[in-house]
């Protein structure tokens, strides 16, 4: 696995400022996005990538990257970080062969 990031903002200038310095594969965690199941997500872990958590109300501008969702159901920012941080530690153990 890859260096991983993940990144909540409730600046919204301050992530872009932030992004526009990134290398990393980015990965904009919506509701709206692609869903994917646990090998597909697992995938994602082989190069170094950045998850972005917006804030409560979303994103006023879209950050570049590839738009991800993990259910079509709306979570709290306490409980989705969990759910990301589980599917990283899931993701991992995928590609390690657990």
């Amino acid at each position: 696995m890859r260096d991983v990031q993940v990144l909540e903002f409730k600046d919204e200038e301050k992530l872009h400022e932030k992004l526009n310095k990134e290398t990393c594969k980015i990965y904009v965690c919506d509701e709206k996005g692609k869903e994917l199941n646990s090998i597909e997500f697992s995938k994602l872990l082989k190069e170094d990538c950045c998850f972005i958590i917006g804030s409560a109300e979303g994103f006023k501008k879209y950050p570049k990257g590839e738009r991800i969702s993990f259910s079509k159901m709306t979570f709290t920012h306490q409980l989705f970080r969990l759910i990301l941080i589980e599917q990283i530690y899931r993701g991992k153990c995928i590609l390690e062969g657990h």
